[in-house]
């Protein structure tokens, strides 16, 4: 039996996408506006100060310690990855653990820059890499949260004299998980995930440890564009950055504080998940592609129970969107085929409860 078109309420505001993911509730171009300096140049001391503004905010709402240092890249996150890997990676062997298409993203970088001193270790579809993969007298690479293939991964603990960094892609993790900061001396991420930001600039954490490898280099020739000097490390622009794109982080970063930070972010996206997981129980249809002990709870993959190919969720993904129940739900292009939804703090709890019962109307309507 069907589920009736008549019992279907759409959501209000049916943005899904994984990234660049929904404004919250009141952004408008106007309010950024108000803190947009048009016609200065990024050195002037005004937009220098909305500059360090936006650096001493974002580590202070990521519990950064005091001796990590966080700068702006160009490039968004895969600029401020790949600017960390062409500075540090070298003096030692590397661990990559690769599942998903940005993890290959960053085996391919690991295999460029050290050849077979880069170790590589993979995962099936939907899965995880083994964290024992990861030697501590080696740098090891990873992933937190995977978009494309919904999964979830913390880096282990290191001994305080494992000679390795441990480097980690937060893109999508950023502001949506309490990190120990110990586990951690070099992470990426770009404003146009938890918070909703513009795409274009990355983050780049750095601790005291991967501040050493820094000093102690550099391990090859670098363009201007991937070389981190002192200055920038002081929170001075790579190139020039976007004040629209800063002005917007600004204020996303009040309504973020407005709500009561991180762990107010990440209660937010735990509701949004609950929503999910109690549709998906109840699903004639759907069923998580990831089992719970790897399953992201914001990024949240989905299957069809009697499967499907890439053009069968390509049609389902296009249905939602042409009843406007729900954009952007299909998954990566280069990952296994499947569905996949967005439940950052961004995204209303009411949207999500909405959105879940289109799944089913969906297969039962193609």
């Amino acid at each position: 039996m069907s589920t009736p078109l008549a019992s279907l309420r759409k959501p209000q505001r049916p943005y899904f996408s994984s990234g660049p993911t929904v404004k919250p509730v009141g952004w408008s171009p106007q309010a950024v506006a108000e803190r947009f300096p048009l016609g200065r140049t990024h050195r002037a001391p005004p937009c220098q100060a909305l500059l360090d503004e936006a650096r001493a905010r974002t580590h202070a709402m990521l519990n950064l310690p005091d001796d990590y240092v966080l700068m702006l890249t160009p490039g968004s996150a895969t600029g401020a990855l790949e600017m960390a890997l062409w500075n540090l990676l070298g003096p030692l062997e590397a661990d990559v653990l690769a599942a998903d298409p940005f993890g290959h993203n960053w085996a391919q970088d690991g295999r460029s820059l050290l050849g077979d001193r880069a170790h590589v270790h993979t995962a099936s579809d939907f899965s995880v890499p083994s964290l024992g993969a990861l030697h501590p007298k080696r740098d090891g690479l990873m992933v937190v949260n995977a978009t494309p293939t919904g999964t979830w991964q913390l880096p282990p603990a290191r001994a305080a004299d494992d000679p390795g960094l441990s480097m980690v892609d937060i893109t999508s993790a950023a502001f949506l998980h309490d990190f120990d900061w110990s586990t951690i001396d070099v992470a990426g991420f770009s404003w146009q995930k938890a918070l909703g930001g513009e795409a274009q600039h990355g983050m780049l954490i750095l601790s005291p440890k991967a501040l050493a490898r820094l000093e102690a280099g550099p391990y090859r020739p670098l363009p201007k564009m991937m070389t981190m000097r002192p200055e920038y490390l002081r929170g001075l622009a790579v190139n020039t950055p976007s004040f629209l794109a800063v002005a917007d982080w600004l204020w996303l970063l009040d309504w973020a504080e407005g709500l009561g930070g991180l762990h107010a972010l990440m209660a937010r996206t735990r509701a949004n998940a609950q929503h999910v997981s109690e549709a998906i129980e109840n699903s004639k249809h759907w069923q998580f592609a990831v089992e719970p002990d790897h399953r992201s709870n914001i990024s949240m993959t989905l299957t069809l129970k009697d499967g499907g190919d890439r053009e069968t969720y390509q049609t389902l993904a296009k249905r939602l969107a042409d009843a406007g129940a729900g954009f952007d739900l299909m998954g990566h292009r280069k990952a296994a085929p499947c569905l996949r939804i967005w439940c950052g703090p961004t995204v209303e709890a009411e949207d999500i409860q909405a959105l879940m019962p289109w799944f089913d109307w969906a297969v039962e309507n193609t």
